[in-house]
Formats: structure tokens, sequence, C-alpha cells
């Protein structure tokens, strides 16, 4: 018995493009179990052609016989497809007639077919992807219109980052499309703006934007994002009444930018990009003008009432708002001293003592420094008490001025306080208490005169002072006669 070679041919050129289809060591081994003996004087009217097939969307294609033997039956002389199966070496060839993916270019996928142990031919299968890229339908459901601000087109109209940079403030977002083929997806961009003249629904313009996905087959398919840009309603712009009256601390603050604290004042968020947008900038829905009017206060200090015209030229509507800038001195003056309590003495001359209120004076009995960092001028008053058994009390001293010096007079034995009230030019005030202690800190004083006259007396008979002679006269001078 001899063995066909044809058949032999057959079979390594079988091997041969399985091997190049699937590296798969079992698919080849269960392809070349053929009895060749059974060729042997037999005419084959089944007869194998290469085939092209177009893959669907999964990258399937299930193949049958019949695709095959257009002309198979049963009788005779004609292809009896009876018993066949078909095998294909493909990506997956365990799964026998279906075509997996896309076959290698000038080679194609491999088929057999088989009855039992028999090969009864075998062709080649070109299988071609042309199902454009499938788009994320649910993801794009969320970004298929967009709603932005009328000043936000040149931020996005053929700008890449727009679509492209998912950390640019003004993303939009991109969808995204799958080839279950495996190829690769590029996605081309175009932009088309269009303008609207004050649409009823605030639309400024409306930019359409095409996503094109295309596949490494050029299958593609095209996606259109609806991008809006609407003019924004004045009245998010509008200061609440917690912001109609702005207070600035000119000792901290120094004297702000007016124009600046004006133009922030109008603001709103951007519901994009978090952002907060001027009035002033949305030149695309509103012209706006401003009058300031300011006033002087307290030396250096300044009011600015602020009245802002709003004109919408698209519906022609003007309306104004105002706003108060207030920048005043705002901090106390600050007291300090080293000491809380002194003693001052009473006069030489009387039991009353009198007290210097000037600063110099009180920095040198207490170490006072009154300081105030951004007033022009400050107010000291003084006002004195004094201590009742355990209330104090009122009291109204006289007070005299000495080369400019405000000195209080008259202040008896005792303890007092001294109530110092500092204000500066805004009227900020300040109230310290300094304790002070009256005492007699003057030792007695002998007064005697530059000159006493007496007169000399001799007394009659033998009265005379022990240590004076008789027969002389003497003078008797008591401390009376001295003071």
């Amino acid at each position: 018995m001899k063995t066909n070679f044809n058949a032999i041919v057959t079979i390594k050129q079988f091997i041969k493009k399985v091997s190049l289809g699937v590296p798969s060591l079992m698919m080849i081994l269960g392809l070349i179990l053929i009895n060749l003996n059974a060729l042997k004087g037999q005419s084959n009217p089944c007869g194998c052609t290469d085939l092209n097939v177009i893959l669907d969307d999964n990258c399937q294609r299930t193949l049958f016989l019949k695709n095959i033997f257009p002309n198979a039956g049963n009788t005779p002389g004609s292809c009896d497809t009876t018993g066949m199966v078909l095998k294909i070496a493909d990506l997956n060839a365990n799964n026998n007639n279906i075509i997996d993916g896309i076959s290698p270019q000038a080679v194609g996928w491999t088929y057999g077919v088989f009855k039992g142990s028999l090969v009864v031919c075998q062709g080649t299968i070109t299988a071609t992807d042309e199902a454009p890229p499938v788009l994320n339908a649910a993801a794009f459901a969320l970004i298929d219109t967009i709603d932005l601000w009328c000043n936000d087109v040149s931020f996005v109209n053929n700008v890449d980052g727009s679509w492209r940079v998912a950390g640019y403030r003004y993303f939009t977002g991109m969808p995204t499309f799958t080839d279950l083929c495996g190829g690769q997806i590029q996605i081309k961009v175009t932009d088309f703006l269009s303008q609207t003249n004050c649409s009823t629904d605030s639309i400024f313009s409306t930019l359409r934007r095409s996503f094109q996905a295309i596949d490494s087959r050029s299958n593609d398919t095209v996606i259109n994002q609806i991008i809006r840009f609407k003019r924004p309603s004045s009245a998010l712009f509008l200061p609440p009444p917690s912001r109609d009256t702005l207070t600035f601390n000119l000792c901290t603050n120094g004297q702000p930018w007016v124009d600046s604290l004006i133009r922030d004042n109008y603001r709103a968020v951007h519901p994009k990009t978090g952002q907060n947008i001027s009035l002033f900038d949305m030149t695309c829905a509103y012209t706006t003008s401003v009058v300031k009017n300011t006033t002087i206060t307290c030396g250096s200090g300044f009011r600015v009432e602020v009245v802002v015209e709003i004109w919408d030229w698209c519906t022609g509507k003007r309306f104004m708002d105002t706003m108060l800038i207030r920048v005043l001195d705002l901090e106390k003056p600050i007291i300090t001293t080293t000491s809380d309590s002194v003693a001052i003495s009473t006069g030489t001359s009387s039991c009353l003592a009198e007290l210097n209120v000037d600063t110099s004076n009180l920095a040198f009995l207490y170490g006072l420094k009154i300081r105030d960092n951004c007033a022009t001028s400050l107010t000291v008053i003084h006002k004195i008490q004094f201590l009742n058994v355990n209330t104090w009390v009122d009291k109204v001293y006289t007070n005299v001025t000495r080369n400019g010096k405000k000195i209080f007079t008259e202040i008896p034995y005792g303890r007092h306080r001294l109530i110092m009230e500092v204000s500066d030019n805004c009227a900020n005030t300040i109230k310290d208490t300094l304790l002070f202690t009256v005492i007699d800190n003057v030792p007695p004083i002998m007064i005697c005169d530059d000159q006493l006259n007496v007169v000399l007396t001799n007394p009659p008979g033998g009265d005379y002072y022990q240590g004076i002679n008789a027969g002389l006269s003497y003078a008797r001078v008591g401390v009376n006669e001295i003071n």
C-alpha cells in the first residue's frame, strides 16, 4: 500500500500554516492525526477555497460548512458533508469553527475540514475588521452637554488642554472608545463655534466639538459634544448685605487699593473652576460704570461711597448698586507702666500735696508709656479719686498749669488713684488707673527770729535766779517769746 503524496504535501502545508497562526502544540498535534491510507485510490469532490470574512463587533465570525461547500448535497458526485468538522487555526483554535481576531497580513488563518481522522481539504481565511470603535455611551452621557460662562470661550475653543488635560481648569471631558479587535485608536478633535445674539436661554455662543475615533483599519466613529457659553445672571455677582459695607484697619492693612476692593466685592464663584470671577470681567454680557465719593475721616482715614451702575446689553435693563468702604484707625492706644503705685509727699508749708500729671513726670513716677501705631494725635483726660474707708469717691481738685504742665493741687493726706483716659483721633479709647498715697515725708523745722529784744529787770529784795549775781539786771525769756 502506497501513501498518497499529494496528501502528505497538503498535511505539511496545513501544519506550516497552523504554526504561523497559533503557536499551540496541542492544536498542531490534533491536526496531524490523519489516516493517510484512507486517501488511497479515493477521489475527493469536496474542495476548500480561500475565504474573505468580515468580523463582527466582537471581532469574531462563525464559519459553517455551507460557507465552504455551497453546493454540497447527497447526490452522487457532489460533496457529502455528513460527519465533517471544521477547525480553524486562529487566536483560539479550541473553538473550532469560530474565527477569532484579524488574520495576519499576507498569511491569513488556516482552516481544515475533517471527517473523522481524514483531512478532507484545507484553505486560508482572510479575516478583516470593518467595525468602528465603540463609544462608552454611559460615560459620554455625563459630558455630552457642558455649560460654561460667556467669557470662557477663549479658554476652550481650539484649546487642546480643554479636552486632553484632565487637570486643566476648563477641562470639558473626553469620550472613551474601545476596539474589540485590539487595534490602536486615534482621536481627532475639531471645534465649530457659532455665535448667538441674545437668545432667550442666555446662550452667548455654542461650541460643537467633534470627536472622531479612528482604529488601525481606518474604521471611524464620530460623536459630538455641545459646549454652551451662557451669560450668567448679574444677580450672582451682587454682594450680600454682609458685604455692603467693608471696613479696614488703617493701622494693620494700610490704605487698600479701592478699585481692587470694588472689583473683588462684585464677584461670583465659577461653577466649573471654583474661582471667583468679577462682574467687571463679564464684558460678554454687561457694561459697568463706577462712581466714587471719598471723604477724609479721623485725620488719616477715609470713607468711600461707591455707586455701581450695571447695564445688561441683551435686555437693555440698567440698575444700580451701592457699597461703602471705610478705612479707619481701629486700634486703641496702649498704656504700659513699670509700677502701679507710688507715694508722694505733702509740701513743706502745708499738709497738702501736688501731683504733676504731665506725661514726662508720670513716666518718671510710674514708668508710664503711651503708644499708638497710627494715630496722628492723642487726647488724655485725668481724674483723681480718694479712698473713703472702702469706697473710691470722686473729688474735684484744683489744677493749675505751670510751664505748660498740668498740676493737681491741694491733695490731702491718704490714698488716692489717678484715672487716665487716652483717646486717639478716631475715638479709640483706653483707660488705666494709677494708685498713689499722700504721706507726710517732711521733718519738723525749727523757726527762730534773727533778733530777740528783751527788757532787763532788777528785782527788789533778794529775788534772784540761780546763777545771777545779786544786784544785776536780767531778763526772763521763754519759748513763747522766741516763736
